[in-house]
């Protein structure tokens, strides 16, 4: 709970009673007096597989808003191509768990997380992973049985992560490929050499299943 500047009263021109900072003219004197609202806060965690509009604006994850007390808030739960909506977890109102869009009555602080669910009947499965030398880097080529959350990364012989390739990228189902241009997430170009490329997929259900493959760069 908290308090928001809501307007001021006094002698403030009406045109500037919602101002924060105000500006004024002191061709007078003056008396005037900030006015301010309870507040609740309303927190949406990150979801992996889509995001939300609150109160028809879309919004990035996490979301952290504050709103005043016992107002009504809308959210609506946007999934990514290839996901739908399945359920919300923490603070929501009392047979609002499968409700999409999600009213809310801010009468609490309420902390809520939209859960999204891969479209689809079965697991994703990470098939066919190959990755072919390029000028200096290499192209990552993968097949997924249906859509999911992709994370690559490139490493040494040693295991040692070098290079985030993407991270929890939504991929479609079906042949796909990620490019690298040889250079470190520290923004330098590796030595030329053997190089293990590791990709996972992450279902909806949590599980996470990777192949591992190797590249040589020359």
């Amino acid at each position: 709970a908290g308090w928001q500047f809501q307007k001021w009263t006094g002698d403030v021109p009406a045109a500037n009673a919602t101002d924060d900072p105000v500006s004024l003219t002191m061709g007078q004197d003056r008396t005037i007096r900030p006015n301010f609202m309870r507040t609740r806060t309303l927190t949406i965690q990150w979801a992996g597989a889509g995001t939300v509009t609150v109160n028809g604006t879309p919004r990035a994850l996490p979301f952290v808003g504050a709103f005043p007390i016992n107002s009504a808030v809308t959210v609506d739960a946007i999934p990514k191509p290839g996901y739908a909506f399945d359920q919300w977890l923490g603070d929501y109102p009392a047979g609002g768990r499968f409700s999409d869009p999600l009213s809310i009555t801010m009468d609490a602080d309420r902390t809520i997380k939209p859960c999204f669910g891969c479209d689809r009947a079965g697991p994703a499965q990470l098939m066919a992973v190959s990755a072919l030398p390029t000028a200096g880097g290499a192209e990552i080529c993968f097949t997924l049985s249906a859509p999911a959350s992709v994370s690559a990364e490139v490493l040494n012989i040693a295991g040692r992560s070098v290079k985030h390739i993407v991270t929890d990228r939504v991929c479609e189902s079906g042949a796909q490929s990620l490019a690298w241009n040889g250079y470190s997430d520290l923004g330098t170009r590796v030595p030329h050499g053997s190089y293990l490329v590791r990709v996972s997929v992450f279902g909806d259900d949590g599980q996470r299943s990777e192949r591992l493959t190797t590249v040589q760069v020359r």
